[in-house]
């Protein structure tokens, strides 16, 4: 029978080689996990850097429109703005496949006076409009309303509104089980009657958020805006 290795003073029993070779696993299995989470976070930085960069793309698509929608108002009458934006844009010693800069202008100033007296106009049109913009007042802002939501452009917002300020319909305060957050609870007000609720379920629906039919309460319901509570609907 071959005789176990030896560690020093006695033979090594093979239970004990196992048990080392199993903690030898661990140590390798405890730096397989850190590599993984690591790998992890890269992945999970990558994934959010690409999130943003794609953010950062479409605004600046969406400036650019705005630029040239600017561009073209600022144009004075007889230039021909379409032939300005077809354009090719200034070309660069630039490596293939490279992002490019671009440039209204590739002519050298002075090549067609016509040209540069136009694109002078043009300058000076686009700062008067970029200084009346920023004079213009700042739109109000929209005032509180009872239920905390904006009424916006929806009509059913607007009566509902309205209706809590004739006092034929109130809101009060209840609690969505699920999760525990505040709803508001449709109920008759002091100059309204039972049948004032029925008669706007559809009116509820359309709400912008829309009031949901709780058939356990026979109530109908939404959750309220943060902050909201029972006593702010009280005209």
């Amino acid at each position: 029978m071959a005789s176990s290795p030896t560690n020093g003073k006695r033979p090594i029993e093979p239970y004990e080689l196992l048990v080392g070779l199993a903690r030898e696993a661990d140590v390798v299995a405890e730096r397989a996990k850190k590599h993984a989470r690591h790998n992890q976070e890269i992945a999970c930085n990558l994934v959010q850097e690409a999130k943003t960069a794609n953010a950062l793309a479409r605004e600046a698509e969406f400036n650019a429109v705005q630029i040239w929608d600017k561009a073209k108002k600022a144009t004075p009458e007889g230039v021909d703005f379409e032939a300005l934006k077809a354009q090719p844009p200034a070309k660069f010693d630039t490596p293939e496949n490279t992002t490019k800069v671009l440039d209204i202008q590739e002519a050298e100033p002075g090549d067609d006076p016509e040209f540069d007296e136009a694109m002078m106009k043009a300058e000076q049109a686009a700062m008067e409009a970029a200084e009346a913009a920023e004079e213009e007042p700042e739109p109000p802002p929209e005032e509180a309303t009872l239920n905390g939501f904006p009424i916006g452009e929806s009509a059913s917002n607007a009566e509902l509104e309205q209706l809590l300020k004739s006092q034929h319909l109130k809101l009060t305060q209840g609690t969505y089980a699920v999760t525990g957050q505040v709803e508001q609870v449709i109920e008759p007000g002091l100059c309204g009657r039972k049948s004032d609720v029925y008669d706007s379920k559809e009116m509820l629906k359309a709400c912008t958020p829309r009031f949901f039919f709780n058939a356990a309460h026979k109530q109908w319901r939404r959750l309220a805006p943060e902050g909201w509570s029972a006593e702010a609907t009280q005209a």
